[in-house]
């Protein structure tokens, strides 16, 4: 349950290609928590769901937030033709490396 929470709140931060991976995972997980409820003689997992999700959501989200803040802190700026031009990845960083030279 607790993947499937984890899942869930990751896809939602994504873009919808890899949105529909971890939905896909997702699905996988219904069938084996099922699985395992059905074996335990529960009736349904939703509530036992509701509980991880609520113990687990705060800490996901900050952990997102502090991945994000240190993503925008190491992005590195170049001035090219008068502008400052912000660097995310590592191929621009190597194309204006192979400029500089």
């Amino acid at each position: 349950m607790k993947a499937k929470v984890i899942y869930s709140k990751v896809a939602s931060y994504k873009d919808s290609l890899e949105a529909v991976i971890y939905q896909e995972k997702i699905n996988q997980l219904d069938t084996f928590i099922r699985l395992c409820c059905m074996n335990l003689k529960m009736a349904s997992s939703e509530q036992q769901e509701k509980k991880v999700n609520d113990s687990l959501s705060g800490k996901i989200d900050k952990a997102h937030l502090e991945t994000r803040a240190e993503k925008i802190e190491n992005i590195e700026e170049v001035v090219y033709n008068g502008k400052s031009i912000p660097l995310k990845s590592d191929r621009l960083k190597q194309v204006f490396k192979r400029v500089e030279i």
